[in-house]
């Protein structure tokens, strides 16, 4: 069972109504909606494709957002291969590699939603817990809601340094 921002809700009015902006949609021989007129969010394919790749169900909790200071990391000079990218952030914030030890996936940009998008997720998203679809956002999984949320803000508080650092 997964629970799933529904197609065009606001993060901002979940917290007020959330039966309004989420859905739940279980997973047997069909996937069964509830409620069953909902539409999930566009990135649902990705998100599923990803858990999909937690072979042994070690993250349970996906989070994806759009948070500013990735999405413009991601689109400048720093932003080359994920090794690079994962050494250049730890070097500004030291202890990113504390809490993500295994690095931080960067990808080539996919159009949102898009089965390319899924497929680059899920292959090179096997042993990470972050990954940034480059001009989109940043996917982070965890053992709960608190872990993958604790993983954004670090990534973030990192891309927010790149600019203040100006280099």
């Amino acid at each position: 069972m997964f629970l799933v921002s529904r197609s065009g809700s606001r993060y901002r009015d979940i917290a007020e109504n959330p039966a309004d902006g989420l859905m739940l949609i279980v997973i047997g021989q069909e996937e069964q909606r509830f409620p069953q007129d909902a539409i999930p969010t566009s990135e649902w394919g990705c998100h599923r494709r990803i858990h999909d790749t937690d072979l042994h169900e070690n993250y349970p909790c996906i989070l994806h957002a759009h948070p500013t200071e990735v999405i413009a990391l991601s689109l400048s000079k720093a932003y080359t291969d994920s090794s690079t990218l994962s050494a250049y952030l730890a070097s500004l914030l030291p202890e990113l590699p504390l809490y993500l030890s295994e690095g931080i996936v960067a990808t080539n940009y996919a159009l949102p939603g898009s089965n390319d998008l899924a497929s680059i997720s899920a292959k090179s998203f096997m042993d990470k817990k972050a990954l940034i679809w480059q001009g989109h956002g940043l996917v982070c999984r965890g053992k709960n809601p608190d872990e993958a949320l604790d993983y954004m803000e670090i990534i973030n508080k990192a891309a927010r340094l790149h600019f203040l650092a100006d280099k």
